[in-house]
């Protein structure tokens, strides 16, 4: 794969300074004179200085995608939430196996990767409903989306500062880290899920759906208050506390090899929260962007399959009215998990 076509100008830039350090320290140990060999050995030492300050400007101090830690991330005494501390190999009992590894408008989420993450070994963390390494199941009832179990671990939001296609609100990104495991729907909520509510509450189907969908195609013309009514019925249906995924936590599945489906194009998806200026302004522990008398404005994640490439991205975010029902606009599902 061509990965050399995707180093940005600053990295380049950090190649050809390493490349003229080499070169410098070349000559220093030349057969020449020892006043050349002195200057080229001062010279790569500055060059090799510049080569590091050229990478760290373009590193920009956070990773660009998702990352797990060693070992699971537990809440510091205090008990606040952001504070980590973090167990190494010898301090885990039963080896616990990681996983592998602008407007408001109508949008869609993203087909990233299908891999599963790997099972956690004999006495390795347990979860609330069944959960492993590799998802939730069995599901809490027969018409219950399928949920995959999503690790402790952190991940850079955002767009990266050199994206050519980071749109407002996307940048400045931030670094997030997740001290508990959730479990989030492996696919979005499909039409037959959601018109199972529909018809269980008495509420018409929404106005702008464009005729009888397919029975496993995902919800749409959907509301961020349809969501939330979909979520809290599902709840007391179940007895689970069942919820909207955070932003944070919808970008972290999406950059994770944890096998979530249609995280790119698909249905623009709905996510708990309120809209944030921007991806730095929202919680550092991955909860949801919170408002005092509730949220008129939500956010709406990725875009749907009939939009444009900046749409349709894992950074991309647009504020979205919670009352707005828009072809193309579909959600999934999160759950808490012990």
């Amino acid at each position: 794969m061509t990965y050399w076509m995707e180093f940005t100008p600053a990295e380049w830039q950090a190649i050809g300074y390493f490349a003229l350090t080499l070169a410098l320290l070349a000559l220093a140990h030349a057969p020449t004179r020892g006043i050349v060999r002195r200057a080229a050995a001062a010279a790569s030492i500055l060059a090799c200085g510049a080569a590091n300050v050229a990478f760290m400007a373009s590193y920009g101090g956070e990773p660009a995608v998702a990352y797990q830690r060693p070992g699971p991330i537990k809440r510091a005494a205090g008990g606040e939430r952001g504070a980590f501390e973090f167990e190494t190999e010898g301090q885990r009992a039963g080896g616990d196996t990681q996983s592998g590894g602008g407007g408001s408008a109508g949008g869609g989420a993203a087909a990233g990767g299908n891999q599963v993450a790997s099972a956690s070994g004999e006495g390795g963390r347990g979860s609330t409903g069944g959960a492993s390494r590799a998802g939730l199941s069995p599901p809490d009832c027969a018409l219950c989306p399928d949920l995959v179990f999503i690790p402790p671990g952190a991940v850079r939001i955002g767009a990266r500062d050199n994206d050519p296609l980071a749109q407002p609100g996307e940048a400045p990104g931030r670094l997030i880290g997740f001290a508990r495991p959730f479990g989030i729907g492996r696919r979005e909520v499909s039409a037959t899920e959601f018109a199972t509510f529909l018809a269980d509450q008495g509420r018409d189907a929404p106005s702008c759906a464009q005729g009888p969908p397919a029975p496993f195609s995902p919800a749409s013309c959907v509301s961020a208050d349809d969501a939330q009514a979909y979520v809290t019925w599902l709840s007391a249906r179940t007895g689970r506390t069942y919820r909207l995924p955070s932003e944070a936590e919808w970008e972290y599945a999406a950059r994770g090899a944890f096998g979530v489906e249609d995280m790119q194009g698909s249905v623009a998806e709905i996510v708990g929260g309120c809209w944030t200026a921007a991806s730095a302004d929202l919680p550092g522990d991955g909860s949801p962007a919170v408002r005092a008398g509730g949220c008129g404005i939500g956010v709406l994640r990725d875009g749907h399959d009939g939009e444009d490439t900046a749409t349709r991205r894992l950074s991309a975010r647009r504020p979205l009215e919670t009352n707005a029902r828009l072809p193309g606009v579909g959600f999934r599902v999160a759950k808490d998990v012990d």
